[in-house]
Formats: structure tokens, sequence, C-alpha cells
């Protein structure tokens, strides 16, 4: 029988935990089974300042955890905090496509086939 490799992927809202970010995050990274290879900081209701923020916060912890921890939407936050990663929706990756090759990361949220 062949083996399937999954990569595990946690995608954040933090209006959805019942506890903290943190919290949640944490409980997630200490997962034995189900801890996720990548976390993406996607809290898409925020201003760019305040994700920012959010971001320093959420960075530490999971270095702090040793979980990978990729940022979303906002490019020029994850170049100043020097993250590797990016997530993006399928119209801001059009639109940055060609200054995207400092990120060993990337994802595109794709929802239809147009």
């Amino acid at each position: 029988m062949e083996q399937k490799s999954l990569v595990k992927v946690a995608v954040t809202n933090r209006r959805l935990c019942e506890s903290s970010l943190g919290e949640q995050i944490a409980r997630l990274a200490n997962e034995k089974i189900h801890r996720p290879y990548l976390l993406i900081l996607r809290e898409k209701d925020l201003p760019e300042n305040e994700y920012e923020a959010l971001a320093r916060e959420v960075l530490s912890l999971c270095e702090d955890l040793n979980l990978r921890c990729i940022l979303h939407t906002y490019v020029e936050t994850a170049r100043r905090l020097r993250v590797d990663g990016i997530h993006l929706p399928f119209s801001l990756w059009r639109k940055h496509l060609e200054e995207l090759s400092d990120f060993s990361f990337l994802g595109v949220s794709v929802h239809s086939v147009e």
C-alpha cells in the first residue's frame, strides 16, 4: 500500500477561538498527531498596522514553539518582519507576482476555475 504524505496547515481566525489566539496556537503546536506543519496568520479584518503588531507576537510565540508561521495579505509587513513565507488571495498574488521572489514559501487562495 502506498504511503501518502499530508501537509497539515493551520489557518487562524482569532474570532473563533474560545480562549486567546496564543493559547490556541500553543495547543495546536503541542498536538502529537495533528500538529500542523505551518501556521498561516490570516486575520484579514485587521488593518495592516494592527496585523503587524499581532504578527510580531505570533511570530515570537511560534518561534518558541518551533512552529513555522507565514503571513497573509500584507507583503510589506512580511518583509519588514523577515518572514520567508506569504499566503495571498489570488488578486493580490497577481498584483505582486513579479516581486515575490524573495519569499521561499508562497501560497495562493483559488476559489474557482475562473
